[in-house]
Order: structure tokens, then sequence, then C-alpha cells
């Protein structure tokens, strides 16, 4: 079982309208690595 990173953790949130949880993790997330889930260039590891 692999172990979510926060930037995935944060996309959930983004997804599921939960932008409080989401705006307190952004400033400790990798920009590079958020932005590519978004646009889906990097497969999404949690289950």
């Amino acid at each position: 079982m692999r172990v979510s990173w926060l930037e995935e953790e944060v996309l959930a949130y983004i997804r599921r309208g939960r932008l409080d949880r989401a705006a307190v993790r952004l400033l400790h997330c990798d920009r590079e690595r958020l932005l590519a889930l978004l646009r889906g260039e990097v497969p999404v590891g949690v289950l």
C-alpha cells in the first residue's frame, strides 16, 4: 500500500469542495507536483 503525498491529499480536498482544508496544506505542497496532478500528467496513487 502506498502512502499518499500531501499534494494528492490537497487535490482530494479540492475535488470534495473542502477548500478550507486544502488552503491550510497548500503552503507545504510542492507546487510543480500539484500542478501536474491537476493537469492529469501524474497518476494519483491514493486508493
